[in-house]
């Protein structure tokens, strides 16, 4: 997987999305990691993205997003599980990381900014379409969706197919 420079240099959503991208190649190389192991593979993950250049102006959007797939492998890991496909578009949802463990199929949908009580009612009614779409998707063997908010990861929540 490769990314563009404008996401190592860009605003909030750009950031978002490189945080997006780096736990989905850290899940489908390494399946579950310790938040060490986890912190280290990121690091060469990034430099190998950004062409092995050390910015100075990036080092924030790195810390960011290595410190939000530690947390991911650390508190919502899958051990067990095989990542199948990431940033998958169902209908009108985009799934952002779409788990299979036997025939059950679940998502994790990641949210790296600010999660607010705003954000958590927008969230749920995302998961609920998200939930919908990729049930039409997948049938009977899909089971839900798993919000996880990286920077307020005590708010997790899960919403049912």
């Amino acid at each position: 997987m490769s990314t563009t420079p404008d996401i190592l240099v860009g605003g909030p959503s750009a950031t978002g999305m490189l945080v997006h991208r780096l736990i989905a190649e850290l899940a489908r190389r390494h399946g579950s990691l310790s938040p060490e192991l986890t912190a280290r593979e990121a690091r060469k993950l990034l430099a190998r993205w950004e062409g092995g250049r050390a910015v100075v102006y990036r080092q924030a959007i790195r810390m960011r997003a290595i410190t939000a797939a530690a947390v991911y492998f650390a508190e919502f890991s899958r051990p067990g599980w095989r990542l199948i496909d990431s940033l998958l578009v169902a209908g009108e949802a985009e799934l952002d990381l779409v788990w299979q463990r036997a025939e059950r199929i679940e998502v994790d949908e990641l949210k790296t900014g600010r999660f607010g009580a705003g954000e958590l009612a927008r969230a749920r009614v995302q998961a609920e379409g998200q939930a919908i779409a990729a049930r039409q998707l997948f049938g009977e063997s899909f089971a839900g969706v798993r919000v996880v908010p990286l920077t307020a990861p005590e708010r997790a929540f899960w919403v049912g197919a």
